[in-house]
């Protein structure tokens, strides 16, 4: 657990999935490019042979009983090449989330450096994000398609986003991303 301000970083429990996957929903209600299933996505996510609990965290408001504010989830994924070439492997960060009572608040952030710091620590060359450039780039982000790497969907590829976490960690990595079958892509 790491403490930041009035915020406290740490690993999701158990005992607050359903503050969390209630959090998720609440901020993902109003969002414009959304399927509005985030939430049961993470549920699905924790059925899954390769889900590290590791992976998922949240904050915590100290001034607010400790009540979740934010959340974030990595999940391994593939990046193959072609069939006769053996994967790659990274992570996606899907979901994250942030109570929009809380947002502006430096807690996505939060967020993004914490799960950062854990894809590191877990040796991924890097970290795939489906989302928006103007908010992502701040934090070195950048279009996959600058590295040969691209979605097995149809999505504007400026929205298709990676970050390499070491130098050159994607120097001899391309191909198509494939995800783990809870997203059912």
């Amino acid at each position: 657990m790491e403490k930041r301000g009035e915020y406290i970083v740490e690993k999701l429990k158990e005992l607050d999935y359903n503050k969390a996957n209630e959090l998720v929903k609440v901020a993902f209600s109003n969002a414009e490019h959304s399927d509005h299933d985030e939430h049961n996505l993470i549920q699905r996510l924790r059925g899954e042979e390769l889900y590290n609990n590791d992976f998922e965290i949240v904050v915590k408001d100290k001034n607010d009983n400790n009540k979740i504010v934010g959340y974030a989830l990595l999940s391994e994924i593939k990046i193959c090449k072609n069939e006769s070439t053996p994967p790659f492997k990274a992570v996606c960060l899907a979901p994250i989330a942030v109570l929009p009572s809380h947002q502006k608040q430096g807690i996505g952030k939060l967020l993004m450096k914490e799960i950062e710091e854990i894809a590191t620590k877990y040796r991924y060359p890097a970290i795939s994000i489906l989302g928006s450039p103007n908010y992502y780039s701040k934090f070195g982000y950048v279009p996959s398609s600058n590295f040969n790497i691209n979605a097995t969907f149809d999505v504007p590829k400026e929205y298709y986003m990676i970050k390499p976490l070491f130098d050159n960690s994607l120097s001899n990595i391309e191909g198509l991303v494939y995800y783990q079958k809870s997203f059912g892509i």
